[in-house]
């Protein structure tokens, strides 16, 4: 069950609050704060995708929607 929203945070996959700064706090900072390895992820904020060339300058708000997805390899 998600616990009620911080005062400032983002919503990661639907399931999980994080809280941030009042000031935001970048994409890049949220992928290691959760220990993600980048390069087998893509990830939408809002539902737009993310280049990853521009994670490290993305300034998450208090309320954004962050859903992360994995590489699935198969056949």
């Amino acid at each position: 069950m998600l616990k009620d929203k911080p005062q400032h945070a983002v919503l990661i996959n639907n399931n999980q609050w994080l809280e941030i700064e009042p000031q935001g706090l970048m994409l890049s900072a949220v992928i290691n704060q959760l220990s993600l390895v980048e390069s087998s992820i893509a990830v939408a904020v809002n539902n737009n995708i993310i280049n990853k060339a521009l994670w490290h300058e993305y300034v998450l708000a208090d309320g954004d929607q962050i859903n992360v997805f994995s590489a699935i390899a198969g056949g």
